[in-house]
């Protein structure tokens, strides 16, 4: 993060790497685009009079638009093909701080637990015996940390969520009744990967439960044994992945999307809200319903 409390245009426009159109005024606070002021930074995606009716009403402003605002904008604009992804790339830089590193003092670690550096446990954080934290990783309040598990370097765990305790596996005797299905398997979680708060990662049955590396898990997930979400991967609030069920890469799983346990959904493909999956999904497709079926391919 720059040291530069009001970082100028010009500056945000040289980090961006992008042209500044208008003056170099200086930049005071972050706001929503509906909230803009002057000396405030805000962004455009989509094109509409009323945003460009807000936007001319601040020249003194810095908004990052898309191109087809161009010409069309009086403030002091960068024009780029994603303004989202400019706009928090800025924000990360000039106006966002890490609280520093800690582990609280009622956080709870195994001796045999392996923490790397500027690791930070919440209060009432426990990591169990054997388990690996890798380097900047951070984990919020009450987070459980079963014994064994793997966690790469910079991710994020938010409050209340457990990783690597026994999924839900039984089999049924000749009297009808559930017997357990020991879960000697672990989990392993590659780099830079985030989970919401009050979410679950079960841990594998024999062998692991794969989370790879830069996938996004939103808060009240459940992921259970046997599972591979693969990179780059979006899980929504409410989502099920049921055992043994594999994701691809890049794919996008909508609020309270639930796979039904061993399916196959491929690389960049999503489903739609609520949708029950039960039964392989082709690479590049947009499934829907109850149960899913297919929309049309990805865009």
């Amino acid at each position: 993060m720059s040291t530069d409390n009001n970082p100028s245009a010009s500056r945000i426009a040289a980090f961006l790497g992008l042209p500044l159109h208008g003056s170099d005024v200086a930049i005071t606070r972050v706001v929503p685009l509906a909230q803009l002021q002057d000396n405030c930074l805000g962004f455009a995606r989509d094109f509409r009079p009323d945003f460009l009716e807000i936007i001319n009403q601040h020249p003194a402003s810095l908004v990052i638009c898309s191109p087809p605002y161009a010409g069309k904008v009086r403030a002091s604009h960068l024009l780029v093909g994603n303004p989202r992804l400019a706009f928090l790339r800025a924000v990360q830089e000039f106006f966002y701080s890490a609280p520093p590193a800690a582990i609280h003092p009622t956080a709870v670690v195994d001796p045999t637990a392996r923490l790397g550096r500027e690791v930070s446990l919440g209060p009432g954080t426990v990591v169990g015996a054997g388990a690996r934290l890798g380097d900047r990783t951070r984990l919020g309040s009450n987070v459980v940390i079963a014994p064994g598990v793997v966690i790469g370097a910079d991710c994020v765990i938010k409050s209340n969520t457990v990783i690597g305790e026994d999924g839900f596996g039984y089999e049924l005797n000749d009297l009808g009744q559930p017997e357990r299905f020991p879960h000697i398997g672990t989990v392993v979680i590659e780099d830079n990967v985030h989970i919401g708060a009050c979410s679950t990662v079960e841990k594998g049955t024999i062998d692991k439960t794969l989370i790879c590396q830069n996938v996004k898990i939103d808060d009240l997930v459940q992921i259970g044994h046997n599972t591979v979400t693969g990179p780059n991967t979006l899980v929504m609030a409410g989502t099920i992945i049921c055992g043994g069920a594999v994701v691809g890469r890049n794919c996008w799983l909508a609020p309270n999307t639930t796979l039904k346990d061993g399916v196959r959904m491929g690389d960049f493909s999503q489903t739609g809200l609520g949708a029950v999956v039960i039964n392989d999904v082709p690479e590049r497709v947009v499934v829907i319903g109850v149960p899913a079926r297919l929309l049309r391919d990805k865009l």
